[in-house]
């Protein structure tokens, strides 16, 4: 064989190799692949393209949910207006107490691992978690 007969071979795999390339491209599969595919198996590649299914759509990975807060983990007291302490609750309860006994950020609470009592608006991580007081 010819050096032309070898470059004529070559340019028919490159073809057929960038025609199923730029196929997969405009069906949403990998191109690069498809090339490889195209050089080696020729005039069935495109052919396969056009008989093939379209790809599924990728599900969207959602970001996880921030993670709460450290009041979500301790158990918490608080001073209703007799100054006497109220608890311990979870925070999910804590929260339905806070809204029904109708407490602000200058009542007086109490979480594990605190030193003494102090007022909500004293303490960020609980001011951000409750919802009156971070409107």
């Amino acid at each position: 064989m010819s050096i032309l007969q070898y470059l004529n071979i070559f340019l028919f795999w490159v073809f057929f190799g960038a025609l199923s390339a730029h196929l997969a491209r405009k069906k949403g599969r990998n191109p690069y692949i498809w090339f490889f595919l195209g050089m080696f198996i020729g005039l069935f590649t495109p052919l396969l393209l056009f008989l093939l299914p379209p790809p599924a759509p990728k599900k969207k990975v959602e970001a996880p949910p921030p993670p709460k807060s450290e009041a979500w983990n301790k158990m918490w007291f608080y001073l209703d207006p007799k100054n006497e302490p109220q608890g311990p609750f979870e925070f999910s309860i804590f929260l339905n107490k806070w809204k029904e006994e109708g407490l602000s950020e200058e009542s007086y609470v109490w979480g594990e691992g605190m030193p003494d009592w102090k007022q909500a608006r004293a303490l960020p991580d609980l001011i951000n978690e409750l919802p009156e007081a971070s409107n």
